[in-house]
């Protein structure tokens, strides 16, 4: 509903502001204001439009500038499209009631969606870049779908980068070139995270990541035990879901981790004998049987390497025949019982398992005296992992502990556990959610890309403009130079003929609670950039004394103002430690907490008075040390001064009927 629904509200409203302007309670500007509000129908239309409208100003001056210090990716432009939103939304007709929301919503809408669509696109085409590099991916389209096939979200394609990274090698082998790889890769891990299969492994305790990652130590086994490329996709989906639970498994019983077997086992198939030995069983001899007789001695190597690894090294060559190597004979003369078992046939884990810590538990009580010599090691298996074998089974059977490890993992996989199974379902859902809408917004890259490309051509005009106030050369884009380029500027080095190179920051001096290096880097950019230009200019130290000034800050300052005996009868005071003061603005409405405000002492005013007018700053009657750039930002030097009141139509300046020559109470600095 507008706030002036009748002639009557609307000029009592007129009558009561002019009544104010002349008692100088407002200023001509928020007269102004008040007047268009009451034309609008809406109080505080006006201000909010002008302040939208400075705020798109600063935008796309920021946006320049950011151009000109080497900013690239179509994020960049995200400040000044919502801003123009904002800026549109406020232009919308008050009387247009429910309308006017609609429209505004629906700009709301398309900017945050043209925003989220260049976010991704600059996400996608920097890994993009990256996985080119290793031949990974042939564009931003291939990524992405790999990204959303493989589990992940935009916000984790940084794992999906390392992961294919990792493993570009086995990728290019699996399908004859790396990007190809990719895609199966890809297309293989969809097959497992999006079937029931996934939802068991999150219930089992996995991520999307784990999974993937265990995905990829099963397809580099594959390559290097020779395998890689003889399954069809259904086969290999299925063997590398077998693989993954079969290493829960292990880690159940062992608590080797799913990434230490996978270390351990490419470790093992480095070593040629074991290599070799396994290679024959899968591909030479070939039969299901021997097949079975390879997979065997994997989850063997794997469980007997965790007592041990030289119990896991004596245990490779002795099964790859390896029969003069030293490791091998302590082997076999100290596992009779394991020994016989294998030669036998037997494939069942536990039962081979069980021989080796019989065999074990025998060897520590006939060895126990060499040992106690220090002598046992030389003939036989080392001692200390004969001892740890010894224990397997003490606590519970082998047999049992497997039959429980395997019912705790059907308890997980079947959601027993009613919290794990709602947290899964639960992540999964949003997960889909969020994929859903990425989709979408990937959708978008082409036609949104294609649109900011031309707004692009249009900022290019501005930033000769700015490149200058940003320290940069003149003439940057297709604009004109504003001016002639420093001598130095921000960041950089550079001087004229005959002068020392120097950093521009490097003349600056800070001094003060709120003149610091890091209040003064606080600062709007348009004051600090034009500041460094005319320092550049001058070449010689400058002074600051504050810069942005915190809230608790202003607050002191006023409170000690106050206390000295400030007020509107008695504006300038002398303060211990902080000399004479004129009145501070109130907390809350000074420049200086906006970061539009510096302060310089008496030196460095005068020494840049004769640069003002070049880089855009004048003076102001009435306060000494007071400079204010003609384009809005504000320093203020020694004495902290108040604006002076704002112009009448016509340049004529209007005068407060009382204390003519003081600003009012809670005035900027």
């Amino acid at each position: 509903m507008a706030d002036f629904d009748t002639d009557k509200k609307i000029q009592d409203f007129l009558a009561k502001q002019e009544q104010w302007l002349a008692d100088g309670v407002i200023s001509q500007q928020e007269y102004d204001d008040a007047t268009n509000d009451a034309k609008v129908g809406v109080k505080g239309y006006t201000a909010r439009l002008r302040a939208s409208g400075e705020v798109l100003t600063k935008s796309f001056m920021e946006l320049g500038s950011s151009m000109v210090s080497g900013a690239q990716g179509a994020s960049v432009y995200n400040g000044a499209l919502t801003a123009g939103a904002d800026y549109l939304k406020n232009k919308i007709p008050a009387k247009w009631g429910l309308l006017g929301t609609v429209l505004g919503g629906v700009l709301k809408a398309a900017s945050m969606y043209a925003s989220a669509v260049n976010e991704q696109a600059d996400k996608l085409f920097d890994t993009y870049k990256d996985l080119s590099r290793s031949g990974l991916a042939n564009g931003m389209r291939d990524t992405f779908d790999n990204l959303q096939s493989m589990g992940y979200t935009m916000a984790e394609i940084g794992n999906m980068k390392s992961l294919l990274s990792e493993n570009a090698n086995t990728l290019a082998q699996f399908g004859g070139t790396a990007a190809e790889g990719s895609k199966k890769f890809a297309a293989l891990s969809k097959g497992i995270v999006d079937s029931n299969l996934g939802i068991e492994f999150q219930r089992m305790g996995m991520s999307i990541d784990d999974i993937n990652k265990s995905i990829a130590g099963y397809t580099r086994l594959q390559q290097m035990s020779g395998q890689l490329g003889k399954q069809n996709a259904e086969e290999m989906q299925i063997s590398a879901a077998a693989f993954i639970e079969k290493q829960d498994q292990i880690t159940k019983l062992t608590g080797l981790s799913a990434d230490a077997q996978n270390s351990l086992l490419e470790q093992s198939y480095s070593e040629e004998r074991f290599a070799a030995r396994q290679y024959e069983l899968r591909n030479i001899i070939g039969t299901e049987e021997s097949k079975a007789e390879a997979d065997r001695n994997d989850e063997l190597n794997a469980r007997i390497s965790a007592i041990g690894p030289q119990m896991g090294a004596a245990f490779r060559n002795s099964t790859a025949g390896y029969m003069s190597d030293p490791a091998t004979q302590k082997w076999n003369r100290n596992m009779g019982l394991f020994n016989e078992a294998m030669r036998s046939g037997v494939n069942d884990i536990p039962t081979l398992m069980n021989s080796l810590s019989k065999d074990a538990s025998r060897n520590i009580i006939d060895q126990s005296g060499q040992a106690l010599l220090g002598n046992a090691n030389k003939n036989n298996i080392d001692y200390a992992e004969q001892v740890k074998a010894s224990n397997l089974g003490q606590a519970e059977s082998l047999y049992e502990a497997e039959k429980r490890a395997k019912q705790d993992r059907e308890n997980q996989k079947n959601g027993k556990d009613p919290g794990v199974k709602a947290q899964v379902d639960l992540r999964t859902s949003q997960r889909n959610q969020t994929q859903a809408l990425e989709k979408l917004i990937n959708v978008g890259i082409g036609p949104v890309t294609e649109q900011v490309a031309k707004l692009s051509k249009g900022i290019s005009k501005i930033t000769g403009i700015v490149s200058t106030v940003a320290g940069g050369p003149p003439g940057v884009g297709s604009g004109p130079a504003a001016g002639p380029a420093p001598a130095a500027v921000a960041g950089t080095t550079g001087a004229g003929p005959g002068t020392t190179a120097t950093t521009t920051e490097g003349l600056l001096k800070f001094t003060g609670k709120s003149g610091s290096k890091a209040n003064f880097d606080q600062l709007d950019p348009a004051v600090k950039n034009a500041f460094l230009s005319m320092v550049a200019d001058y070449k010689k130290t400058v002074t600051i004394n504050s810069a942005r000034r915190a809230p608790e800050d202003q607050e002191r300052l006023y409170n000690d103002w106050l206390a000295a005996g400030g007020s509107a009868s008695n504006p300038i005071v002398n303060i211990p430690g902080k000399g004479r003061i004129r009145m501070p603005a109130k907390p809350g409405t000074s420049p200086h907490e906006q970061g539009r405000a510096i302060d310089l002492d008496d030196s460095s005013f005068s020494g840049l008075s004769g640069l003002f007018g070049k880089h855009g700053f004048r003076t102001v009657n009435g306060d000494p040390g007071h400079i204010q750039m003609a384009n809005g930002g504000v320093a203020t030097g020694p004495a902290f001064g108040g604006q002076q009141l704002p112009l009448r139509p016509g340049g004529r300046r209007r005068r407060r009927r009382a204390d003519r020559q003081q600003p009012p109470l809670g005035s900027p600095p």
